[in-house]
This record gives structure tokens, sequence and C-alpha cells, in this order.
């Protein structure tokens, strides 16, 4: 006979493979939520990265769509005050990255509301140190309801990392009708800064972002065939420009391709250089 522990792993790993729903009902069925709760509070503790990445996926499959059996409404009335919530928490402070990007993922999906102020102490902390992170964190908090993330962005210009300035141009919209003054004064406030950067990476992105907006905003008054032309126009550019967002998917490649779970910003230096050296269609400014 299986012990509640090898229940829930076997389930867990059964379900990462197959996202069979009966996966997570079996382990329902068989364990309450307190014993899930002590279960579960002892495996994200652990070491095994691949294990917490799956456990954190069946996590928030079962509290979203969870609702809607029977077997799984118990778990989603007990799960956001519980401890596994703090369990998740932690791993924002964890050595490896997959850790971090699943907690990050998982307290917005599961929109756990009460962490708001735990992933706000994880962007500080990982501001100048995983910039490639920033945006995801960044959207989690946003979604969360953060009130404060002007405050969060002003605090990424000011740092002596270029990479986290930079990835500030992911976190501003590209289409900003329909905003608030305050955001759209904002939104330039920043686009203006960054246009001034030190980086010459930066400055050509945000000259390119700045135009797109202006473009975004009085598309809907130009004639079409006008309209048409100028955004052909802006889209041949970006394919020549070495965007953060671009930066950040050819990295986390790398790092995948190479089963790296960290990386230090000389790392990022590093791998900069090689991509310009191989990819000399870029524009990078002067």
């Amino acid at each position: 006979m299986k012990s509640e522990e090898e229940i829930v792993i076997y389930n867990i790993q059964k379900y990462s493979h197959s996202l069979d729903l009966d996966c997570l009902i079996n382990v329902a069925s068989n364990l309450s939520f307190a014993k899930f709760e002590v279960v579960a509070c002892r495996l994200l503790q652990s070491d095994n990265v691949g294990l917490i990445s799956n456990f954190c996926l069946a996590i928030r499959d079962s509290i979203v769509i969870g609702n809607k059996y029977d077997e799984l409404k118990e778990y989603c009335l007990e799960y956001p005050t519980s401890s596994i919530v703090t369990a998740i928490e932690n791993l924002l402070f964890s050595h490896s990255r997959q850790n971090i990007n699943d907690a990050i993922y998982t307290l917005g999906k599961t929109r756990s509301d009460r962490s708001i102020s735990v992933l706000t102490k994880a962007f500080y902390r990982l501001k100048d140190t995983d910039p490639l992170i920033l945006p995801r964190l960044f959207c989690e908090l946003q979604w969360l309801g953060v009130e404060n993330y002007w405050e969060l962005i002003n605090s990424m210009i000011s740092s002596e990392i270029y990479f986290t300035r930079w990835s500030i141009l992911e976190l501003l919209p590209e289409d900003i009708a329909g905003d608030s003054e305050e955001n759209i004064r904002q939104s330039y406030l920043y686009l203006d800064k960054l246009k001034q950067d030190p980086c010459k990476y930066i400055r050509v992105e945000a000259d390119y972002r700045y135009r797109l907006i202006n473009f975004n905003q009085k598309a809907k008054n130009l004639p079409k065939q006008e309209r048409n032309k100028q955004r052909k126009q802006l889209q041949k550019e970006e394919k020549h420009i070495l965007t953060f967002s671009h930066l950040s998917i050819l990295f986390n490649n790398y790092l995948y391709s190479e089963s790296l779970n960290k990386y230090a910003i000389a790392d990022l230096e590093t791998f900069i250089k090689y991509l310009l050296f191989f990819r000399n269609s870029y524009q990078i400014g002067q």
C-alpha cells in the first residue's frame, strides 16, 4: 500500500505528463486537505527542482479549475490561507531560477493577493541580480493589484545594472490608448529618460518604442494606406533592433540548452557580446 507522500508524488508526476485531471482528483480522494498540506509543504522544501515544478503545475490547475469538480472544492476553499502558500512564497528566495519562476507564476495564477508584500520583497532582491525575471514578476504583481508599481519602475531606472534599466521597456505598454492620464504621463517620462540612457542598446529600443507608441496613438486617424505604410516601416525597423524581450528569449534558451539554473550579470554581458558579433544585423546605436 502506498504512503500518502507516494500517492501525491505518483499522481503529480503522472499529471505533469498527461494533464489528466483524474490524477488531481485521485489525490483529493485519498487525502484530506489537512494531510495533503503536510505532504505538500515537505515536498516544496525538497531539493528536487523538477518535482517542485510539477507540484506547482498541479497546484495551479487544481485551484484554477477545481471549483468545477466536487472532489477538489475542499482544496480550493482551504488553499488560500494554507501553509502551502507560505511554502511557495519561500521558493521566491531559492537559489534555483526554476523554483523562483514557478513560485511567481503559481502565486499569480492562483490569485494569491496575500503574497503581494513577499513578491515585492523578492522584486527588490532580484532587481540587480536577475533582470530577466523582472517582467514576469512585475506582471504578476500588477495582476494581483500592487498599488506602487511606478515605485518599482523608479527603483529600476536608478539601477547601475543596465540590464535592469533595459527591462523597463518590456513593462511599458506599446499602446496607451484608454490609459489614465497619470499612467500616460509616467510612460512618456520613463521613455524620455531611457532615450538618454548611457547604454546604447537601451537608447535604440527606447527611441523605437517612443515612436511606436506615438504611432498607435494616432493610427486610427490615419488613412488606411498611410497607416499600413507606417506600420510596415516600424515592423521592418524592429527586426534590426536588439530588444530586451528578444535578448531574454535567446538567453533563456541558452540557459535551458546548457541545463543552467542560474547566471551572473557577467554571463549576460558575455552573451550579448557574442550575440552582436555573430549577428551583425542589429542596429546598436552610437
